[in-house]
């Protein structure tokens, strides 16, 4: 029987995140005989394929399969899966992603409710340091039978997260992930857009992207130049596809501005690299592309500042194109002034052909107002005629997935908000003021100042409204900085300070011991938490902190001179003495005499790094191999 909804999920050497992807499937508030769950095992070498195994045999609409051998991108597990779906509606669902138990059904539902042929939903996406929306253009608000390839921008979100699609549409069009390194759900997804009829969106929370530190994927480990190739390679393909010329148009839009003049050049890799031309040269093979079909970039352009960068390049002004790239790469950091109602960039005098480089909406906090004996917090509004505001919000710091949308009132350049409504949150915010459907601003504390110097200090903050109340830990956002922990197997390492042992990775189950201070001991490998924080797993099965404060890594060239492996038992060959603690300052009052065969507990370090036995007894002996040697 036809389902209402396959969820294929592409795996490779996952095992650390499965869990919480299948769990967050196995939350969602539907029918489960209405859905099949299909994981496809590329090869994996770690124990991924055990733990898909384990759902299959624990969850009756889960199934399992692994591929013969690796193939190297999700496009052969992708097509495996939907050649084994029968469902209505499909979703590609990273196996380190999640799917949203609240957000997720009602996407579920427009779509079956609608028949449209494809749904998009708001993603998060989650960092180390916070919370983001992604794609806002395609789930600003709840609607349907909308013309998906004409939706403003929304060939600049062609990955998996937040969409649902008919799986008609990816099957009598025969729509096949090719395999790429790179880009294969651009292309993918593209021509999904492309060829769909109908689509809805819905502002509820559908789809968690993991980008916490402990996750490393594909696209972080390839070459920027590689992805251009890949980039090119697709853009190639979009004049073979049978596809509406709105829907190419739009298309080779999002490659031009965001593969290209963005992902390119607009940023810090550019500006720091010795070999610039390397970038001009990619920039130009797409031109040739282009050219070779009598197309102009310039039609392709929909933003101010991708005119301007396109402006100098075709110039072949590559020093000005350098100076103009710094600014825009400091964007809020960068000189800036008002005139005629606007904010803009102060560009030197050379530049002064790409002048004004404009902001379309800048907003300034102004205070506190009284008007007809009600308070109300006041914002000073730059902005272009054409900008319309659509929702002013209270944006939780840090975590844009907690908001609440306040009343307004807009009178000339001024928006006027009731403070009584800022009052009635129970979190810190900053205020977002979203404009044109989708674009938000962030409410500054500042104008902005093109005086450098003297600069004016503080003038980037955003006008952040905090409440001693809601300064407690639970309250607040938790992330992981994995700098500060080890997230790779550090071999041998000892303890800095004294930590308990645990039983499981989220630290719940106290195991009866603990590691006293220098004690060294060996790691089998890393686990994560749900948040990203790494633990290190010891030979026993059990887990402890990887926290640099406190374990540190053995330095390898002490074996030369001491033992540091733990004996069961040592023979001492020179008299030395015990001592009841590990940095040798309080003696025991006893000594070992050449000869003896002493039993050894463990080998604890002392504060400045000195291997020593601790011996069954509880005392401390040297573990100097002049001294003793190990008895197998």
């Amino acid at each position: 029987m036809t389902k209402d909804l396959a969820i294929i999920v592409p795996v490779y050497n996952k095992e650390l995140f499965l869990d919480k992807t299948m769990q967050s499937i196995d939350n969602l508030d539907l029918d489960k005989s209405q859905i099949e769950v299909i994981f496809v095992d590329d090869a994996s070498t770690d124990q991924s394929l055990e733990k898909i195994k384990t759902y299959e045999n624990e969850y009756n609409y889960v199934s399992a399969t692994q591929l013969e051998e690796n193939t190297g991108s999700p496009a052969m597990p992708r097509n495996v899966g939907i050649d084994a779906s029968d469902s209505n509606y499909i979703i590609f669902l990273d196996a380190d992603d999640w799917l949203d138990a609240e957000g997720f059904p009602k996407l579920l539902q427009q779509a079956l409710g609608t028949q449209n042929d494809i749904l998009f939903g708001q993603s998060l996406r989650h960092k180390n340091h916070s919370v983001r929306k992604i794609a806002r253009f395609s789930s600003y608000e709840t609607a349907s039978n909308l013309i998906p390839y004409e939706i403003d921008k929304i060939f600049r979100a062609v990955g998996p997260p937040g969409k649902i699609i008919k799986s008609s549409v990816i099957k009598e069009n025969d729509i096949r992930f090719e395999y790429m390194k790179y880009g294969e759900d651009k292309l993918f997804f593209t021509e999904v857009i492309a060829k769909s009829e109908t689509a809805g969106m819905n502002e509820a929370t559908a789809y968690h992207v993991n980008r916490y530190g402990a996750n490393r994927s594909l696209i972080s480990e390839t070459d920027i130049f590689e992805k251009t190739t890949c980039n090119l390679q697709i853009l190639k393909k979009l004049f073979e596809l049978d596809i509406p010329e709105t829907a190419r148009h739009n298309a080779i839009s999002r490659i031009i501005e965001m593969d290209y003049l963005s992902r390119l050049f607009i940023n810090k890799r550019f500006l720091k690299s010795e070999d610039k031309q390397a970038f001009y040269d990619a920039f130009a093979e797409m031109e040739t592309v282009l050219k070779h079909h009598h197309l102009n970039i310039r039609d392709y352009l929909t933003e101010d500042k991708y005119e301007k960068v396109y402006q100098l390049l075709n110039h072949s002004d590559k020093e000005k194109v350098v100076k103009l790239i710094k600014i825009l790469v400091k964007g809020e950091r960068a000189p800036r002034y008002v005139s005629n109602g606007l904010v803009h960039f102060a560009v030197p005098e050379e530049l002064q052909e790409v002048a004004p480089l404009s902001e379309d909406f800048f907003a300034v906090y102004g205070g506190t107002e009284e008007a007809d004996g009600q308070f109300y917090e006041v914002v000073y509004l730059y902005k272009r005629m054409s900008a319309q505001i659509s929702r002013v919000q209270l944006v939780k710091l840090g975590d844009e997935a907690v908001t609440r949308d306040v009343g307004y009132q807009v009178r000339g350049g001024r928006l006027r908000i009731p403070t009584k409504e800022l009052e009635e949150v129970n979190f810190n915010f900053n205020i977002q003021i979203t404009y044109n459907h989708y674009r938000p601003c962030t409410v500054n504390m500042n104008l902005p100042s093109a005086s450098q110097h003297p600069a004016l200090k503080r003038q980037q903050f955003k006008a952040e409204f905090e409440d001693k109340r809601y300064q407690k830990a639970a309250d607040q956002p938790q992330f992981v900085d994995t700098t500060k922990y080890y997230d790779q197997n550090p071999g041998k390492v000892y303890a800095i300070k004294q930590f308990k042992v645990y039983g499981d990775v989220e630290f719940q189950k106290e195991a009866a011991r603990e590691i006293e201070v220098g004690e060294l001991f060996a790691v089998k490998g890393n686990q994560y938490t749900e948040k990203g924080t790494p633990r290190l797993i010891l030979e026993d099965g059990s887990v402890v902190t990887a926290n640099k404060k406190f374990v540190a890594v053995l330095d390898d060239t002490v074996a030369d001179q001491y033992l540091i492996e733990v004996p069961a038992s040592v023979q001492v060959l020179k008299v030395c003495k015990a001592y009841n603690d590990r940095n040798f300052k309080e003696e025991a009052g006893s000594k070992f005499a050449k000869g003896d065969v002493v039993n050894i507990d463990k080998i604890v370090f002392s504060s400045n790094g000195t291997p020593r036995l601790k011996t069954d007894k509880g005392t401390y002996m040297t573990a100097n191999r002049d001294f003793v040697k190990p008895i197998t």
